[in-house]
């Protein structure tokens, strides 16, 4: 989670966080990845790190079980130097789809356990061991859904008290007797107070936000007043912003299926009996079904001028690659909401090849970084893009090269099968 800035959008905020790490740092980083670190549940809690972007590291091979693992990044110049430590040793269960920073970057949260019923959201401040921040006693609690991409930590901006909101998405309850859903998915906060920032009592039970057809994608704007979220399936699929204040928020759609561009695949049609695609005469005809969802997160700036999306466009869906997409955004004052003024392609293809796919990106905190519009992005390729890269890797990249302060192409930084990623 981004922790600057303002709304405007001809705001030029810094974000309140530089990306910075120290030698003495850098050293105690290095030492911790070769002590291999210590698992979470046995003995002591890691060793405190500082890293500035916390991810999910899991392998192909075992992608259910993931380790939570840091980056220290400082960028001199032209230069990439970082660090990676693990924080968490892998874990049965854990879901590697969704990490995310408090806004004061001090705790991290992340979702652990695959039925419903029993998911729960657990957080941890570095070196300490995890808690479990909201966990279903019972059938009448809100059940845990996850999805890509299905955390957000901001700012409260409506409560005045200083406090700070995790945004995460209720699952439908299916009831079998009755054949019915007995509750529809939703989005839902958690108010979390900042006198007992540890203490789970002190925290409010998740509240209703707003209902929606499996959200996912979840970035609120850096004061937290505004959250940017994907809903829907196909050519309905949205992503679309919601004022967090106001008695009776109502949403907005911001971006459309033809905005994002994301893959369709064609089939033939037929005319069995309850067919879905039928043919009405005409044997030529097509249908199409869609990626679910096509836009797999989000990521909203510090100058709050541009979101960014990993979108599925890949035409095959037995390797379904990304591609990142930027919406620039204007602040309409009149109507005190934003705009869109274009969506743009990331082009990286001539870098990792056509078929390579990008994942969780995520703007970088400093003034920086706004001025070079800087993402990091972990990056898998697969042997059908013609390459010799394998696994997964951590890159930032600059969208802004004509500035001799940024990047003239992807960085690469350390890091061990990167999967969901968060920039404090």
């Amino acid at each position: 989670m981004k922790r600057s800035a303002s709304n405007s959008a001809s705001a030029s905020g810094a974000k309140a966080l530089q990306v910075s790490a120290t030698l003495v740092r850098g050293a105690l980083l290095t030492a911790l990845v070769l002590g291999g670190g210590t698992a979470w549940g046995r003995g002591r809690p890691p060793s405190p790190a500082s890293p500035d972007i916390v991810y999910m590291s899991s392998s192909s091979k075992a992608p259910a079980r993931s380790a939570i693992r840091g980056v220290a990044v400082t960028i001199t110049g032209d230069t990439v130097s970082s660090t990676d430590t693990q924080l968490a040793k892998a874990l049965a269960g854990r879901d590697w789809t969704s990490i995310a920073w408090s806004p004061d970057g001090s705790l991290f949260a992340w979702i652990e356990g695959q039925a419903e019923a029993t998911r729960k959201i657990m957080w941890a401040r570095l070196g300490s061991a995890p808690t479990v921040l909201y966990q279903p006693n019972d059938v009448s609690d809100a059940y845990v859904w996850g999805g890509s991409d299905g955390l957000a930590w901001g700012s409260d901006a409506c409560s005045g008290d200083g406090g700070s909101i995790l945004i995460f998405a209720r699952a439908a309850k299916w009831d079998a007797t009755t054949q019915q859903y007995t509750e529809q998915p939703a989005i839902m906060g958690i108010d979390i107070d900042p006198a007992s920032p540890d203490s789970t009592p002190g925290h409010g039970s998740p509240r209703l936000i707003l209902l929606a057809s499996y959200p996912n994608g979840f970035a609120l704007s850096p004061t937290g007043d505004h959250l940017a979220f994907n809903a829907g399936y196909g050519t309905n699929e949205r992503v679309s912003l919601l004022p967090m204040c106001g008695s009776s928020p109502t949403s907005t759609t911001l971006l459309t299926w033809d905005d994002f561009r994301a893959a369709r695949y064609p089939y033939a049609c037929y005319d069995d009996p309850g067919t879905i695609c039928p043919c009405g005469g005409n044997a030529e005809t097509v249908c199409f079904n869609y990626p679910s969802p096509a836009v797999h997160s989000i990521d909203w700036s510090g100058d709050a001028r541009r979101l960014v999306l990993s979108v599925t466009v890949g035409p095959d869906p037995a390797y379904d690659w990304r591609d990142l997409r930027v919406a620039h955004l204007e602040w309409n004052e009149a109507d005190q909401t934003f705009a869109k003024t274009s969506v743009v392609d990331v082009q990286l293809d001539s870098f990792f090849g056509s078929a390579s796919s990008e994942h969780y990106p995520q703007w970088g905190p400093s003034a920086q970084d706004n001025d070079c519009e800087r993402l990091a992005f972990s990056q898998s390729a697969g042997a059908s893009d013609g390459s010799t890269m394998s696994g997964r890797r951590l890159y930032l990249y600059d969208l802004v090269t004509s500035n001799t302060a940024c990047f003239g192409g992807p960085r690469e930084m350390s890091a061990r099968n990167p999967r969901a990623i968060d920039w404090k």
